[in-house]
C-alpha cells in the first residue's frame, strides 16, 4: 500500500511544480492570473506533458 501513497505524493509534487511555471516568471515576478486561470493553465499543460511522453514509454 506504500507505493499508492508515494505516488499520490510524487502527483502532487508534480501538480505543484505546474502550478508554479504558469504562476511565475523566470525572475520570479508573480503572472496576474487568478486563481482559476492559474489552475486552467496548469492542467492544460500538464494535459500536454503528459500526452506529449506518451509515446516514449
Amino acid at each position: 500500500m506504500d507505493y499508492l501513497y508515494d505516488e499520490g505524493d510524487r502527483d502532487i509534487i508534480f501538480f505543484g511544480f505546474i502550478i508554479g511555471v504558469v504562476s511565475f516568471d523566470r525572475e520570479d515576478n508573480p503572472y496576474e492570473k487568478s486563481e482559476a486561470d492559474r489552475f486552467n493553465h496548469a492542467l492544460r499543460l500538464a494535459n500536454f506533458l503528459i500526452s506529449d511522453l506518451a509515446p516514449l514509454k
